[in-house]
């Protein structure tokens, strides 16, 4: 469903964008004007450059729950012209990337334990694998699995983005060129929270898989969004209990809790699969089973990760 404009800037969701149902219920509604808000985009997006405030007047920041697949979503988001201004110019490139030049050894780590057990899964040589990092903001992930020697291919709509991955050696596509592509295995990592139509974008995507692809859909975990919207704190830090990250404004203009992404993946019977961890990168078995553990034991998880492809009936 195309959102309709309501001013210069924002354009407004009637419809929900994962299952495209009209019942919905109004959760949270409060002007891009209020202190509140005001002060919450400040604290956030002055380090990183800064908010022109009067491009919000007249607009309410509106969050709707969807009765049906249990989205919660912005009903009012920045049309295409208001969202450039905020990635572009608001979120200062150079500022940002200075600061993820920085990023500490277990990022990058990180990154590589995903390509081991993204090969491992496949089993074939990493040549032999292509990927597609969409939206790859500032290609880390596609700079990794460069150097592993998979087929390495990355899409973004940031210029300054696209310019540093491009310098560092990764082919970048637009969507045009995506017509002459099919990949083994495409990474979408916090992207679909920020994206206007995420079951299109999918539909799009999923044209792109090779038989037995595998995509992979990460987003904020928002299966506590329920408890966190009860208090509406907004100087709740990120990452502390009721931090209003998962819906920030404007950015995060989807929530998608873990049911709500096997309902759009049902829409176009994907099947779910487990992508294993490997062994290969832990030091001894004592290792590995202390870092497994503590992944299915810590109570608060930042991201809800989940892999699937088409499904052979």
């Amino acid at each position: 469903m195309v959102p309709t404009k309501i001013n210069n800037h924002f354009v407004k969701r009637s419809h929900c964008p994962v299952c495209t149902s009209e019942n919905l219920k109004m959760l949270y509604s409060e002007a891009y004007e209020s202190e509140n808000i005001t002060d919450y985009l400040d604290d956030f997006y002055n380090a990183q450059g800064g908010v022109e405030h009067e491009y919000l007047k007249g607009t309410d920041y509106s969050l709707l729950q969807c009765l049906n697949c249990d989205l919660v979503f912005q009903e009012n988001i920045p049309n295409d012209d208001l969202m450039f201004r905020l990635y572009e110019q608001w979120i200062d490139a150079n500022i940002v990337c200075k600061a993820q030049e920085q990023y500490p050894l277990w990022y990058h780590e990180t990154y590589a334990n995903q390509i081991i057990d993204l090969i491992t899964f496949f089993k074939r040589k990493p040549i032999d694998l292509k990927v597609l990092d969409f939206g790859m903001g500032w290609g880390k992930w596609c700079l990794m699995a460069k150097a592993f020697g998979c087929q390495v291919y990355g899409l973004e709509l940031s210029k300054a983005r696209i310019d540093y991955a491009q310098k560092n050696g990764i082919t970048v596509l637009n969507e045009a060129e995506l017509a002459n592509h099919k990949f083994d295995f495409i990474n979408t990592d916090q992207v679909f929270e920020h994206i206007p139509n995420p079951k299109a974008t999918l539909e799009t995507l999923l044209e792109k898989l090779a038989i037995n692809g595998v995509i992979k859909i990460s987003v904020p975990n928002g299966n506590g969004v329920d408890e966190v919207l009860k208090h509406m704190n907004w100087t709740a830090k990120k990452g502390s209990a009721n931090s209003l990250n998962m819906v920030a404004p404007l950015e995060h203009i989807n929530c998608f809790k873990t049911q709500t992404i096997l309902a759009l993946a049902e829409q176009f019977n994907l099947c779910e699969v487990q992508i294993p961890r490997s062994k290969t990168y832990y030091k001894s078995k004592k290792d590995f089973i202390k870092k497994s553990l503590k992944i299915f034991t810590t109570k608060k998880k930042p991201s809800t990760v989940l892999f699937f492809k088409k499904s052979s009936s």
